[in-house]
């Protein structure tokens, strides 16, 4: 599988696709990217050799990682091995708007799934392409910030919400 290892203002990050799209984004910090049998097995890739789509990407994401303004454009994505549910979470989850938060009993009542808050969770906890689908603006009752399997857990996603907030302040 195609790979690309990048500096990101946080640390090392990567990214994986398919033919079809973008399947995995590594957060810096993540720790599949520590391990020496992932590196070796895909390569270190590098992102000069990538597709100019996953440069424009790579662009973007540190961009925002930097908190300057940028888009996050629509790439396509590639979770195709994601369960159905788990595709209708991550699809509603798109159409959280930049700087907004939801909850998950909120994500739960839009997938028509109005008991399944927790599986909603467990789902976004398998989000395999972070910040592309922004889990982060899902939290728990009275905002507050359970939950997040990125590294850094909740300080990372409190960062991302306030990121997010300064931009759209701008």
């Amino acid at each position: 599988m195609p790979f690309c290892l990048f500096n990101a203002p946080w640390g090392s990050a990567g990214i994986e696709w398919t033919p079809r799209g973008v399947s995995r984004v590594f957060l810096p910090g993540s720790k599949e990217l520590q391990e020496p049998s992932f590196l070796d097995r895909h390569g270190g890739g590098s992102l000069h050799s990538s597709p100019p789509s996953i440069q424009s990407l790579v662009a973007s994401i540190c961009s925002f990682l930097e908190g300057r303004s940028c888009a996050i454009e629509e790439v396509p994505l590639d979770f195709q091995d994601a369960s159905v549910f788990d595709r209708q979470v991550y699809e509603e989850t798109l159409q959280i708007p930049m700087g907004k938060t939801v909850t998950y009993g909120d994500l739960a009542l839009r997938i028509k799934r109005p008991r399944a808050a927790r599986a909603v969770g467990g789902a976004l906890g398998r989000n395999p392409v972070p910040l592309l689908i922004p889990c982060h603006r899902v939290v728990g009752v009275g905002q507050s910030l359970v939950g997040f399997s990125a590294p850094g857990g909740t300080r990372t996603k409190q960062h991302l919400l306030d990121l997010e907030s300064a931009l759209v302040a701008d």
